[in-house]
């Protein structure tokens, strides 16, 4: 994208009125500080104010506004982790987990994202902002609401993997998430929202636009829910709560995401990126594969699935059959 664009971006509406409330909330801010802190000179006198309610939620927001520069361009969320079969019967999904958090991911992650500018950041600008991206945090949620057997008790002391030491890597439970989604309504509803909402407003209000807000969706359902007098907080509490985990790969989290720590202290070393993952790799072998093949019951459930005809395999995709297709109706099962 030239720079043209960019700050062709930059003079919409969205953004213009995005630069004027982060404007407006700085002057506010410094307003409150200055006048906070006018004619304070001893340290008692300086400690008093930050016990102040309004000086410490100034404080607060500063925090917000900086950490947001960071933890955008530097976690990752795990949409998908698991192990295919036969895999999964020898707990291969566990060996993935480890996997992710090997500096192999991470340098392929920045080198990902090592010359992408961030949309919002450059819209704001009007000219393209590269931010350095560096892994240090991975985030995923279960599937249910009780214990995840792939993530639960996944913890590797970190002196193992030749890191630092008295560390530990591992899948932090964080508790539930809240339960709030969309899912459970039809497209045809949110269609017909839609139109509710340009007919009551005059106009989309929530235009889906990358920058316009956090999910888009649920704002606009619950704009319209709110419109004909629904309870919006009680039609999308679903109540499907997941469990969020957390993995801290550097050990200055807090300190790094508020800019006070330059660089990340990595638990595990960076300077062999292949090496660390051959030492996850074998922390998995003996904690885990070990115990497995030693049961037959494992075993035998790993030799049924095989690839030579007829396929039986646990990861095989049946496609749908085509009657015109010979190859096909060829290596079509058949009773």
């Amino acid at each position: 994208m030239s720079l043209s664009d960019w700050q062709m971006r930059a003079e919409t509406s969205l953004f213009r009125a995005k630069r004027s409330k982060v404007l407006s909330d700085l002057l506010e801010m410094r307003r409150i500080i200055t006048e906070a802190f006018a004619g304070a000179e001893t340290h008692g006198e300086y400690e008093k104010v930050l016990e102040r309610r309004d000086v410490r939620n100034v404080v607060s927001r500063l925090s917000r506004l900086r950490k947001g520069e960071r933890v955008g361009i530097n976690i990752m969320d795990i949409t998908v982790c698991g192990a295919v079969a036969p895999y999964n019967a020898l707990l291969g999904g566990k060996l993935m987990c480890l996997l992710l958090c090997s500096p192999e991911v991470g340098e392929a992650y920045t080198d990902r994202y090592a010359a992408q500018p961030s949309l919002i950041a450059s819209c704001m600008k009007g000219a393209p902002v590269v931010r350095r991206s560096r892994l240090v945090v991975l985030g995923t949620t279960s599937l249910y609401g009780h214990g995840s057997s792939q993530y639960n008790r996944l913890k590797v002391p970190t002196e193992c993997l030749n890191g630092a030491p008295g560390k530990v890597l591992e899948y932090k439970n964080l508790g539930l998430s809240v339960g709030y989604r969309s899912f459970h309504l039809s497209t045809d509803t949110v269609d017909v929202m839609t139109v509710l909402l340009g007919r009551v407003s005059g106009g989309r209000r929530v235009n889906s636009i990358f920058g316009e807000g956090v999910n888009p969706l649920m704002r606009k359902i619950r704009e319209a829910l709110d419109i004909v007098g629904m309870p919006s907080e009680d039609i999308l509490l679903h109540g499907n709560q997941r469990i969020v985990y957390g993995v801290a790969l550097a050990s200055n989290l807090q300190d790094f995401f508020l800019g006070l720590d330059k660089n990340p202290k990595y638990l595990l070393p960076q300077s062999d990126p292949q090496g660390a993952s051959q030492h996850l790799a074998a922390f998995w072998r003996t904690r885990w594969l070990t115990a497995r093949i030693t049961k037959s019951d494992v075993l035998e459930q790993v030799a049924s699935h095989r690839v030579d005809f007829p396929v039986i395999h646990g990861a095989r995709v049946n496609l749908p059959l085509d009657e015109s297709d010979d190859q096909q109706l060829l290596f079509a099962d058949r009773p």
